[in-house]
């Protein structure tokens, strides 16, 4: 069977602000199959995390929030998968059209920003199991969040062990932040100094409000075709855990069985999208997905190698989390636009020149200090 191709895509801009997610997820679908010259899909796959806890539709969601689309009778496949959502979706959707299926409709949406910041927090610990929300709950010591806490203690661990300080920290919030405000779809509108970055509100410790990733609304759509012009799903791979494996080892699996499939290494791409975040996991992931040596990343980082005209594979052109933002069930979607439009030679100043391979990584849930899913997708130039 031929790879997938993607004929068509739509990323709506990031905001904070409360919203309607069916409005969200019209739109992006309408715009996205507008750019594919408007094909009746087969099947429509929604990703989302959060919409039972925070907009109270526990189920059928993407029924619920695509009954005014006017998509007829194509079947809907409703997915959560936490943060590994979008991807999740897309890899599905790369084996069904591999199976047959002529077009298949991706759309990851969500909407965070609810009014209160207890209930969004609330909602997004949902991705640890009861017993590891109390167990981290109670590392936190009442500061920051559970989910921070761990994410700061894999910060210190790396930090410790590779004898870095916090400045790179916070040159890694800074760079995505300029990043992100470059981006049309970013949730930032602005860059940051790196005064701002290094005195921002402490989370938990070393990690500060401008090292973690925020709350961001919005949805993104693509088709995939099994026919037609556009870049291509060359290769996708998934790997989950069950609370016996390490984080940061099952990301490093996931991209070993890629390069793998595609018969290159890390540095043989042009554009990778990474799942940072928080400022730490940026580094962590780039050596642990290959594209530099335990330790390197940082030193990669502050010399521009990770720059779209950098040396190195251009790493999160797009912002990333930090810069772009964290739509949670929709970033892994989000993360696939980006891709998409650079092998097309669409994405302006964040361009890699000459791009023609990408791939994502993308992360979800976490059970003790294990990813519950991990994700890889390859696109190349069509």
């Amino acid at each position: 069977m031929d790879d997938p191709v993607i004929t068509g895509w739509h990323a709506l801009p990031l905001r904070r602000e409360p919203g309607d997610v069916a409005a969200l997820t019209v739109a992006a679908a309408t715009k996205a199959l507008r750019s594919a010259g408007n094909p009746d899909p087969q099947l429509i796959l929604v990703a989302n995390a959060l919409g039972g806890p925070l907009q109270t539709q526990d189920n059928i969601r993407g029924q619920a929030w695509l009954r005014d689309a006017g998509l007829g009778g194509a079947g809907v496949i409703n997915i959560d998968n936490s943060c590994a959502g979008g991807s999740t979706a897309l890899y599905t959707a790369d084996k069904l059209v591999r199976s047959g299926v002529e077009t298949v409709l991706v759309i990851g949406v969500e909407q965070m920003t609810v009014g209160s910041t207890r209930a969004t927090v609330d909602a997004i610990h949902r991705a640890m199991t009861p017993d590891d929300r109390q167990m981290y709950t109670a590392m936190a010591a009442g500061r920051g969040t559970p989910v921070m806490a761990l994410n700061a203690r894999w910060a210190r661990e790396y930090m410790t062990r590779h004898g870095l300080g916090d400045d790179v920290l916070v040159e890694a919030a800074v760079r995505a932040a300029r990043l992100g405000a470059a981006n049309p779809v970013g949730v930032r509108t602005q860059p940051i100094t790196h005064e701002h970055a290094a005195t921002s509100r402490l989370i938990n410790d070393p990690l500060r409000v401008e090292m973690c990733s925020g709350f961001a609304d919005g949805a993104a759509a693509v088709v995939l075709s099994a026919t037609g012009d556009g870049p291509r799903i060359t290769a996708t791979t998934m790997v989950g855990g069950d609370g016996t494996g390490d984080y940061h080892s099952r990301v490093g699996d996931v991209a070993a069985r890629l390069w793998t499939q595609l018969g290159v290494e890390a540095r043989d791409a042009d554009v990778v999208e990474l799942h940072d975040a928080n400022a730490s996991e940026l580094l962590w992931a780039t050596d642990v997905i290959g594209i530099t040596a335990p330790g390197e990343a940082a030193g990669a980082l502050t010399a521009g190698r990770l720059e779209p005209d950098g040396d190195l594979p251009a790493v999160n052109p797009s912002g990333g989390l930090l810069g772009r933002g964290h739509p949670i069930g929709a970033t892994g979607v989000y993360q696939l636009v980006e891709l998409a439009e650079q092998v097309s030679g669409l994405a302006g100043s964040r361009q890699r020149l000459g791009a023609d391979l990408g791939a994502l990584f993308n992360c979800g849930g976490i059970i003790g200090e294990d990813t519950a899913a991990a994700v890889g997708i390859a696109v190349a130039g069509g």
